[in-house]
């Protein structure tokens, strides 16, 4: 082992423990202490179809009984497509196969998201983190994750569309380009659209 590789690799650590991020075996963070670490477990729940996980990680029910009914047959469908895909002889070509890139979580542009989901939902903060992984097929794939704050702890919103307030303009945000090790820094809109190394195309 290289001393520049050394130095490299404790630099690493040492910007992830900068911010309180566990990191995983792949490199990459993990757990819901950062809105970074639980974005990230979403893409390792496509990966290793582990629905445990998606459910540990996962905002809880919320809302009204209408929007409880369709967030429930949202992950009903997600818990039948992991059986699904775990069950296959070989990997789907569009199956998430590895992580490639986690960027530095933002807040949304919009003021509207962070204030209902504070006084109408009781959330702490919403956020959103783009993760990108690799493909079974070897293309890229880059996905958009809301991520929001309860108790101190960060869940992400695996299916954001049924409650519109809650990430009007998400989908708008200029591109990510702060990696996550460098949190804190600002994160300026991309010029050009990033290399493809990216998330999941998950259910919807």
């Amino acid at each position: 082992m290289s001393f520049r590789f050394i130095v490299v690799l404790i630099s690493f650590f040492a910007a992830a423990c900068a911010f309180g991020a566990n990191v995983a075996p792949d490199g990459f963070p993990t757990g819901q202490d950062t809105p970074e670490g639980v974005a990230a477990d979403l893409a390792r729940v496509f990966i290793t179809h582990d629905y445990a996980l998606f459910e540990k990680i996962c905002v809880p029910l919320y809302g009204s009984q209408d929007l409880r009914d369709s967030y429930g047959m949202y992950c009903a469908a997600v818990k039948k497509s992991l059986e699904d895909e775990a069950k296959r002889p070989s990997p789907s070509s569009d199956a998430p196969k590895t992580i490639g890139k986690v960027y530095a979580a933002r807040r949304l542009t919009a003021d509207g998201p962070v204030s209902y989901g504070h006084t109408v939902l009781g959330f702490e903060d919403v956020q959103f983190v783009d993760v990108g992984v690799y493909l079974v097929s070897g293309d890229g794939s880059l996905n958009r994750t809301l991520v929001v704050k309860i108790n101190g702890k960060w869940f992400v919103h695996p299916e954001p569309s049924i409650s519109p307030l809650l990430c009007k303009g998400l989908n708008e945000e200029d591109d990510s380009v702060t990696d996550w090790t460098e949190k804190g820094k600002a994160d300026q809109p991309a010029k050009t659209t990033p290399p493809a190394s990216a998330q999941p195309n998950l259910p919807h």
